[in-house]
């Protein structure tokens, strides 16, 4: 009776430590301990009717006493375990605090610099604002006067534009007067008026006067205000017939051949008309190279026009090749008026060259030009391959022929 008693209180606090045992397992995540809990070998079925007997109960209370003491060791290392593990989360716990605590000043610390930098941000702004302000009224200031300044401008533009339309008819005036004048003088022929010539030619307007046709002469079509090309037409055409009354009278072309500007002079006329340019006001106008034309006829009637045109020379050949290169082929530009001024030029300027240097350079004009020219509309074209041919400056193609035979 004893005995079973035992038995029952021994399987009690085996249920027991059994429970406890298995909570603590459900509730140690990190044990991991292996029991050596062993089944009885002579655990009987409940439902069983047999009895146990002494013997069987006697090894099964020292079977349970033996389980009993594994689980109370398996108990006390959960136990420890807990215990370390707790100790560990404590100390994570802690050390995670003193993080925040130095991550919470930390941000404390950068909070209050930001304040402080829009504290800052906001005085520049103000101060930009300010700055700004002045700048747009100084600008809106400097607008206005420069609106002033181009009203002041445009009106000075307008006086000046009247008094250079008032100065250019004044300077046409007087142009047409002294050519007047000098067409007087170039048909008369006293020591007088061989003394007025002398004086005309010493004197510096005349170089004035070349350069201002230089000027216009080379006028690009963006130098002058829209309306004004008429006016600068006419006072460049009473000073190309200036000249040629100027260059007419011997006396006077002898003096002005002793200026340097004469070379310069001659050269302008020769590039304005062999040497096309496109953005010249006047390159296609008939009127005007025909009256640069006629100039360099009169011009070029000097020891120093001579050799200053017969050295011309420029990539596309040398001055006869030009000559005769825009004669026959610039028909849009060249017109026979111009023919025979250039033809006039072509023999004055190889007055110098040897007869068979002569020859090539007659050689360069086609014979088909040469027909058409005979038979031309201008008079004075006309009259002038007349003489040509009649004195064997110009000859027919056949008789060419034999005479280089």
């Amino acid at each position: 009776m004893p005995k079973t008693r035992y038995v029952r209180q021994a399987k009690k606090e085996c249920s027991l430590d059994r429970e406890a045992a298995s909570q603590s397992r459900s509730t140690s995540p990190t044990i991991s301990i292996d029991r050596k809990i062993h089944k009885s070998p002579f655990a009987v079925d409940p439902s069983s009717p047999m009895p146990l007997t002494e013997a069987q109960m006697t090894a099964e209370i020292k079977f349970l006493r033996r389980n009993l003491v594994e689980i109370r060791k398996i108990s006390k290392l959960e136990r420890d375990n807990y215990e370390v593990t707790m100790k560990d989360q404590r100390e994570e716990i802690l050390k995670l605090k003193e993080d925040l605590k130095v991550k919470n000043e930390f941000i404390k610390d950068l909070t209050a610099a930001l304040d402080v930098k829009d504290k800052e941000k906001e005085k520049l702004q103000k101060k930009h604002g300010r700055l700004l302000k002045t700048k747009e009224d100084k600008i809106s200031s400097m607008m206005s006067q420069m609106r002033d300044i181009d009203s002041q401008r445009n009106n000075a533009q307008q006086f000046v534009q009247n008094i250079g339309r008032k100065n250019i008819l004044i300077a046409r005036a007087m142009t047409r007067m002294v050519q007047r004048v000098l067409m007087t003088c170039s048909i008369t022929t006293n020591s007088i008026v061989e003394r007025f010539h002398r004086d005309i030619a010493r004197t510096g307007s005349i170089s004035h006067l070349a350069d201002t046709l230089i000027k216009l002469i080379n006028l690009k079509k963006d130098d002058i205000p829209a309306g004004e090309e008429l006016e600068e037409r006419n006072l460049l055409e009473d000073l190309l017939n200036l000249f040629s009354v100027l260059f007419f009278i011997p006396t006077i072309r002898g003096e002005i051949s002793k200026n340097n500007k004469y070379p310069e002079f001659l050269k302008a006329l020769t590039v304005f008309i062999f040497e096309k340019n496109e953005e010249s006001l006047f390159v296609n106008d008939p009127g005007i190279l025909e009256g640069c034309c006629k100039v360099l006829d009169e011009t070029c009637k000097t020891d120093v026009g001579i050799n200053t045109l017969s050295q011309y020379e420029t990539s596309e050949g040398c001055f006869y090749e030009l000559l005769v290169n825009y004669i026959e082929n610039a028909s849009e530009r060249c017109n026979d008026a111009q023919v025979n001024y250039l033809l006039n030029v072509f023999f004055t300027v190889s007055t110098n060259e040897a007869a068979p240097q002569m020859n090539k350079l007659i050689a360069l004009f086609k014979q088909e030009s040469l027909e058409k020219w005979e038979k031309s509309s201008n008079e004075a074209l006309r009259t002038n391959m007349e003489r040509y041919l009649r004195i064997g400056l110009l000859v027919k193609l056949e008789e060419n022929d034999s005479i280089m035979l």
